[in-house]
């Protein structure tokens, strides 16, 4: 694409306790500091 900012977001398990919603919050930590970082360059 032509987009500014681009990112994927891939987390996979190292260990078999790690849970289906860990792995989403580990998901969601990585888009939330993303966009931290650009809207403190933004400001």
């Amino acid at each position: 694409t032509n987009c500014v900012y681009g990112t994927t977001t891939e987390v996979y398990p190292d260990s078999p306790t790690v849970t289906d919603e860990e792995c989403n919050d580990a998901q969601v930590a990585a888009v939330v500091g993303g966009l931290n970082y650009v809207l403190s360059k933004l400001e």
